[in-house]
């Protein structure tokens, strides 16, 4: 069972970095862990900016179901915004459950939580 963050970096540490489309990342703390993960090899972000958030959100989108990125991120945008791209006709909606998970790690727990709404 994976119990920490470190125990998470040593197994992406061995694997190829994936393309992830973030949408509008504009905050310099996300530009900077973003520049972080690509500098260890864990990701190849793929950023998506626009005046318009819901054009920067389908064109990520579009990324996805073209096979250009693997994953989408959000970045400094309203998540409505994001899921509308996402959900539409057009988008990436399924016949599958759609959901995300936040990994949480705290010193008073001794595993990793999974958050989601």
């Amino acid at each position: 069972m994976i119990k920490t963050y470190r125990q998470i970096y040593s197994i992406i540490e061995k694997k190829a970095a994936r393309p992830v489309a973030i949408v509008q990342p504009k905050h310099k703390l996300l530009l900077t862990a973003l520049d972080n993960a690509a500098q260890k090899g864990w990701i190849k972000p793929v950023l998506f900016h626009h005046k318009d958030d819901a054009i920067a959100a389908q064109q990520a989108v579009t990324a996805v179901k073209n096979g250009e990125a693997h994953l989408i991120m959000k970045g400094d945008l309203a998540s409505a915004t994001l899921l509308k791209a996402v959900l539409d006709d057009n988008g990436l909606r399924t016949n599958r459950r759609l959901s995300h998970v936040a990994v949480v790690e705290s010193p008073y727990y001794k595993r990793l939580m999974l958050w989601s709404d």
